[in-house]
């Protein structure tokens, strides 16, 4: 990547050619807000006198644009491939993401990556800087929505090593980022297709699974989000199961080893304290590193699984090992361990006696046990782009450890350092040490292959834990898919057959993506929403879905399946099919805030209080089309959303019907409100003078008075 240090610091890519962008995609890493990938330079620099005022302002907010032209705020924009708001939605300041627009019209300028308004003086500084960008795609034209997620998936697998929601991998297999949750939330699967969640975030219980478990890939923080997989009952297995029982011993080669279970390996002080620790490799001995007779680690027994371990108590109580001589080509590590949690943890796991360790803890472990496995900007490279797994979990440096006993690993990218457990410096005794207790540890001077370290990790789990790895004996998945972001469940159809789902529950989002599915039991405990995508088809079986907020998107229907089913809110612009759909809430002709047309082949029920949202980009409106009896059971609300070349007036279709009960009161009782400034335009909704169209309009004109001079 490329790092244009802190912000305000003059350092900024100039590419001098005033490209009118249309579509952009950006991979950075924003250090601070108010920093500016998509940039501008200054009228007249170099003779340039094409260049123009930021079109991609964003004047020092979390925002991706603040005080910036219509053209780009008005587009579609993405992090990490889901829509946001690009005035309002915070940008975050901590991590590589992938940031996505695409726009109409006439887009934007962009003439410099990294400043506004910059000409290379220190007046122009303002808004340099700032970040570290990885890949910058920009086009002159409008990608379309298949293009656009073509662009996202190749940039999301070569920086991000993830498959984007709905591009299935090479095995067929869909991978999907993250399911947010918040509170209690289940996921009951059927079928037989591999599926597994890359990231499940937020606190609560989520239990996933039923006959057949969803793999959970990693939970970002287990100590707030207890993930529950029941058991396999229809005795599907995962693609790859291991042959046998655990193994008894780790992989060879290990240049050292220290087990606490091998009470012959510790040297004991006062009966009760580690005052050595000798490992099985070579017979190198650990010594506390404070003096072999202070602060000296202690030896709890029967801790887990009937086992001792090494309670260095928390985090601070400088008890800690040190060893000689220091090992300098370290790339493979196994820890069988304990965070102390959220007011003792954060100790780190491998220190160094005379500097900053490779393997830093996150924050340098101040957060303790919410602290991070490893410092993502300050642990070595080697450390930082490591493989690493907890629980036979794939984690990554920025992930918060379990406050209970685990077994994580690395395989670093290149040699690292180190000569102490639990400790960080002699030189300079810290609070960085202890905050753990230790089982086993294993290092190797060698990156071991994924089957070695498949096998070392079920020796651990086995062994200390008590159950295997999963990426060992594991449960296969299908049906429901967990994506990540705002999207946390996904179905996919496996080997081009229909998929059924049994129930769905929880509060998070469901995308259909490209599949045929069947859901058999009722929702009523799930008050999130559902995305219906790229020519699903989804069929209710049980109609109970007052809760929850479909959205169908253009070329997938949602099959009523001949009953009257209650949303709370619906939108797209696909197809309501088979049925009559009431809607208590909302409905949003469009997606992404595009304007669109809904179609309900059947019947369509506004309750009292309803409220249509209609975007506007003139001439196009968001509207409805019902085939069938369109009922307006009281009075309600339209949204003129966000709208677009509104001029001096327009009259468009917002609701086109095959017949209609409660006219008069949808004239009448239902209020016209938007996006427009007060008392500048009045709209109203209306038929057209035959009354014979079966149409409902919604007019707008430009308010005031006209005064005429002859």
């Amino acid at each position: 990547m490329v790092d244009l240090g802190e912000r305000d610091a003059g350092c900024c890519l100039m590419t001098l050619s005033n490209l009118m962008v249309r579509s952009a995609f950006v991979v950075w890493l924003c250090k601070t807000n108010g920093a500016m990938p998509l940039g501008s330079l200054k009228k007249g620099y170099d003779g340039h006198n094409e260049f123009r005022v930021n079109d991609f302002r964003r004047n020092g907010g979390a925002p991706m644009l603040n005080g910036a032209i219509r053209t780009s705020t008005y587009g579609a924009w993405y992090l990490d491939g889901l829509p946001i708001r690009a005035t309002s939605t915070p940008i975050p300041t901590d991590r590589l993401m992938l940031v996505s627009a695409v726009m109409q019209g006439w887009g934007g300028r962009v003439s410099a990556l990294g400043g506004s308004d910059f000409d290379n003086t220190p007046d122009s500084y303002q808004y340099s800087g700032g970040m570290q960008m990885a890949e910058v795609l920009l086009y002159d034209v409008t990608l379309t929505e298949d293009e656009r997620r073509d662009v996202e998936a190749y940039l999301t697998w070569k920086w991000f090593g993830r498959q984007l929601a709905g591009y299935a991998d090479a095995t067929g297999s869909c991978d999907l980022p993250e399911v947010a949750v918040n509170g209690t939330a289940e996921v009951e699967t059927e079928g037989n297709a591999v599926v597994r969640i890359g990231r499940a975030t937020g606190a609560g219980t989520l239990t996933v699974g039923g006959a057949t478990p969803v793999i959970v890939t990693e939970v970002v923080n287990p100590n707030a989000l207890d993930v529950v997989s029941p058991a396999v009952t229809s005795g599907v297995k995962v693609s790859r199961e291991a042959a046998g029982d655990a193994p008894t011993v780790p992989a060879a080669g290990a240049a050292m080893r220290f087990d606490a279970s091998i009470k012959s390996s510790i040297t004991f002080f006062s009966t009760q304290y580690a005052q050595y620790w000798e490992d099985q490799v070579g017979g190198v001995k650990a010594e506390s590193a404070y003096g072999p007779t202070s602060w000296v680690p202690m030896y709890k027994t029967n801790a887990v699984n009937g086992l001792p371990v090494i309670d260095f108590e928390y985090r601070g109580r400088r008890r800690a090992f040190k060893w000689s001589p220091r090992l300098t080509n370290i790339r493979t590590v196994f820890w069988m361990f304990k965070d102390k949690g959220a007011a003792e943890g954060g100790g780190w796991l491998l220190g160094d006696t005379t500097r900053v360790s490779d393997f830093i803890r996150g924050s340098w472990g101040t957060l303790y046990g919410n602290s991070s496995l490893f410092n993502t900007g300050l642990a070595s490279t080697a450390v930082r782009n490591g493989t690493i797994f907890i629980d036979g979990e794939r984690r990554h440096a920025a992930s918060v450890p379990k406050w209970d006993y685990q077994v994580a690993s690395i395989v670093t990218t290149g040699d690292t350092a180190a000569d102490m457990l639990a400790g960080d410096r002699t030189t300079a005794i810290s609070q960085n040490w202890s905050g753990m207790e230790l089982g086993e540890v294993i290092i190797y001077t060698n990156a071991l292959s994924d089957a070695e370290c498949e096998a070392t990790e079920d020796y651990l789990m086995n062994k200390w834990l008590g159950r295997r790895s999963p990426r060992a004996v594991c449960a296969d998945t299908q049906a429901v898919v967990v994506a990540y972001g705002t999207v946390p469940l996904q179905v996919t159809n496996v080997d081009g057959n229909d998929g059924t789902i049994t129930a769905i529950r929880g509060d998070g989002e469901v995308v259909i993506d490209a599949a045929t599915v069947t859901i058999l039991s009722d929702a009523e405990e799930f008050s999130g929403r559902v995305v219906l995508k790229n020519g699903s088809t989804v069929t209710l079986a049980a109609g109970s879905f007052a809760a929850v907020e479909w959205v169908v998107e253009a070329g997938s229907v949602l099959n009523l399946g001949g009953q009257t089913v209650t949303v709370a809110e619906i939108g797209g612009d696909g197809c309501v099919s088979n049925g009559t759909l009431v809607v208590t809430e909302r409905v949003t002709p469009g997606v992404n805030g595009q304007p669109g047309t809904l179609a309900v082949k059947g019947g369509l029920v506004l309750a009292d209080g309803a409220e249509i949202v209609a975007h506007y980009a003139r001439p196009l409106c968001g509207s409805l089309n019902v085939t069938e009896t369109l009922t307006v059971a009281g009075g309600g609300t339209v949204t003129l959303k966000e709208p677009v070349g509104l001029g001096q007036g327009f009259a468009a279709p917002l609701i086109t019907y095959g017949a209609i009960e409660g006219l008069d009161r949808l004239l009448t009782a239902w209020t016209c409100i938007g996006d427009y400034p007060a008392k500048t335009f009045d709209f109203s909704l209306a038929v057209p003078p035959s009354g014979t169209d079966n149409v409902v309009l919604l007019k707008g004109f430009a308010a005031g008075t006209v005064v005429i001079v002859k």
